[in-house]
């Protein structure tokens, strides 16, 4: 009697090992497939017509400095706007199956930089807090900074690049330090 409870203790042990490894082995099939359909933001967004800038020429301008960008010393100036600006943003993300997914954001611009070289703005920098709204209508900020650039890579007045904060190229367009005749 004594040696069948042993066993029986024994078998049941093996089986309860034999579950827990398969289900181990499972989850780790399933993070491994989470893995491959993960997204990746994109780091760099054109959109022909032109990115919205908010509009700065009545905002006060609270800093400015001179920064080193590819050589060249470039105006950065700092504004506070007149009232906050609110907006949505797309943002696009591609994984590794080359779906490219589209997530909308609602943000408020918290801070406006230019990037200024021989009096021609090549670049922005804006500072969005995501908000959300409330059931009675109010706005409320949450969650982190999101920091993105626009740049005019032609000279033609149009921002149509987006880059996220890591990935700008800081650069001086080739447009901004030509000769003009």
């Amino acid at each position: 009697m004594k040696n069948k409870t042993v066993l029986t203790i024994g078998l049941c042990a093996i089986a309860l090992l034999t579950v827990a490894l398969l289900s181990l082995f499972a989850q780790d099939k399933k993070v491994s497939a989470d893995k491959q359909n993960q997204s990746a933001k994109l780091s760099k967004s054109i959109k022909f017509g032109g990115w919205t800038i908010p509009e700065i020429k009545d905002a006060e301008v609270i800093d400015n400095d001179i920064c080193k960008m590819q050589n060249s010393s470039v105006a950065r100036k700092l504004y506070k706007l007149k009232k906050r600006f609110y907006t949505q943003q797309d943002f696009y993300s591609l994984n590794s199956n080359g779906i490219l997914t589209v997530e909308t954001q609602y943000l408020a611009i918290t801070t406006v930089l230019t990037y200024n070289y021989n009096e021609k703005t090549f670049a922005y920098c804006i500072q969005y807090i995501p908000y959300g709204v409330s059931k009675n209508g109010g706005r409320a900020l949450y969650g982190f900074p999101v920091t993105v650039f626009y740049v005019d890579e032609d000279g033609d007045g149009k921002f149509e690049s987006r880059y996220a904060e890591s990935d700008f190229p800081n650069e001086v367009p080739d447009w901004v330090t030509k000769v003009q005749h």
